[in-house]
């Protein structure tokens, strides 16, 4: 329990010192670490290695170094919002000072220099004073969540800290911290992970609009990676993967950078190896975030689509217009697609359908107008758009 304590205070150490009335912020989080592993951080003292600020401690009028008595205060608290440890509303959870005196000069200082037993920053004197922290049985919980997962629960963390000199308040600060460690990486759409849905999982463009799903990661950094399957010349997708590549088109490259917080991405007009009709491909997107035991990098499943010709999609909305009568009716349809329709000369592309906003299958019409046909289902009305 000392422990936990201990690492809950050297973390607000490592990332409280903060701004302002003579404080000038140097570096803070500069490689936008997002999760906090307990092993970087000593469990006794709260030393770490981990460059995460750097601050200069001004003296903007020189004659107060003159006087002895000199001394800087500043109150600080940590307010966290974390439903894994079940803090859904944002809860103070420390609060305390530092006082700093014997001050002869401008103070510069990175987390590296703070831990439990600093007492001297360069000719300075910095005291620390805890104030009000969690009841024991807060502690455990805290201390359970954190040993397990052996890093910071998810969430938001809130740095508060007043500046006050001689009894009056020069400065206030507040530093928002997001801890976030990211699990779900989970392509959409085009494809399939089974050679044998390459029919379902066909398109009819060589320029793909490429759809994944993932959780919460707003300073992760996105690749794909597109390949051609040949199942002759390759026993797997991951196989496939790791050969000749159409995007990178260096093939000294892994992935091909496409920006951060990002779930769509479109095959790229140029500095790609074009797509071809009737090929076969497989492709896969890379995340990357930083923590502080280095770049943690995940990679998705890998997905398998075919592209088709013209004339193949004409055959796959040929071959889906009975069904399409079935739900519009066959008025409407000749309407829409018939030989003067507005839709004639329209071709099927992709190979799914939006339903309530959600992509599903195009194989789903199968579905429907089975559940019509045994009026389990009934159509109230159609608008075509």
């Amino acid at each position: 329990m000392k422990i936990i304590k201990i690492f809950i205070f050297s973390f607000i150490i490592n990332l409280v010192f903060s701004n302002d009335f003579d404080l000038i912020e140097e570096s803070f989080n500069e490689n936008n670490i997002s999760t906090f592993y307990l092993s970087s951080f000593d469990m006794v003292t709260g030393a770490t290695d981990i460059e995460l600020f750097r601050y200069r401690i001004k003296v903007l009028n020189n004659q107060l170094l003159e006087n002895d008595d000199l001394e800087l205060r500043l109150n600080f608290s940590m307010t966290v919002t974390s439903p894994m440890i079940g803090y859904n509303n944002a809860t103070e959870i420390l609060s305390g000072f530092v006082k700093i005196s014997d001050i002869k000069e401008d103070i510069i200082f990175d987390n590296t220099d703070l831990n439990i037993n600093t007492t001297r920053i360069g000719s300075s004197i910095f005291s620390v004073d805890i104030l009000n922290q969690p009841d024991n049985e807060t502690i455990q919980s805290i201390a359970n969540a954190v040993l397990q997962m052996g890093r910071l629960p998810n969430g938001e963390y809130n740095f508060d800290v007043d500046l006050i000199y001689d009894g009056v308040l020069q400065q206030s600060l507040t530093r928002p911290v997001e801890i976030y460690f990211p699990v779900f990486l989970e392509l959409v759409s085009p494809g399939g992970s089974s050679l044998a849905d390459t029919l379902e999982n066909s398109i009819f463009t060589t320029y793909p609009v490429f759809q994944w799903e993932s959780d919460y990661c707003p300073t992760c950094i996105y690749g794909i990676r597109v390949s051609e399957y040949n199942p002759i010349l390759h026993s797997s997708f991951s196989e496939a993967i790791n050969d000749i590549s159409n995007l990178p088109i260096s093939q000294s490259a892994d992935y091909y950078d496409i920006g951060t917080n990002i779930s769509t991405f479109q095959f790229p007009l140029s500095g790609g190896i074009d797509l071809l009709v009737g090929k076969l491909y497989v492709w896969q997107v890379a995340r990357s975030f930083e923590t502080t035991l280095g770049t943690n990098l995940t990679k998705s499943n890998i997905n398998l689509f075919k592209i088709k010709s013209v004339s193949e999609s004409r055959e796959a909305l040929d071959s889906y217009s009975d069904i399409i009568i079935d739900l519009i009716g066959e008025t409407t349809y000749n309407q829409f697609f018939g030989p003067n329709g507005d839709f004639s000369d329209f071709n099927l592309s992709g190979n799914s359908i939006l339903i309530n906003n959600e992509s599903v299958p195009i194989s789903q019409l199968n579905n429907f107008s089975n559940q019509l046909n045994e009026g389990t289902i009934s159509i109230i009305s159609i608008e075509v758009e």
